[in-house]
């Protein structure tokens, strides 16, 4: 089964959430990984990274961009889904 659209962009900052709290003095994750571990292609991963860097949820480093981290919105926005009743928001 291939994930939807929002199932990966869910996981990336799931993804990308994890690595900040658990890393948080190299809050950085490069391409190649992020793709290895959603199992999708690199296109998958860039059209996704750049949707959400337009939202102001990730900051890009590179251009093309070769690592990414969540952003000081993303982090706020992922700490408010992570302590609501809604995981949804």
């Amino acid at each position: 089964m291939t994930p939807n659209r929002d199932e990966i962009r869910r996981s990336m900052l799931q993804i990308l959430y994890a690595k900040m709290k658990g890393a948080p003095e190299d809050p950085w994750l490069k391409r190649e990984t992020m793709y290895g571990i959603l199992g999708v292609d690199e296109s998958v991963v860039v059209e996704n990274v750049t949707y959400l860097g337009g939202e102001e949820l990730l900051e890009v480093d590179g251009d093309p961009w070769e690592t990414v981290k969540l952003s000081q919105k993303g982090l706020i926005v992922l700490d408010a889904r992570m302590t609501s009743y809604c995981p949804h928001l």
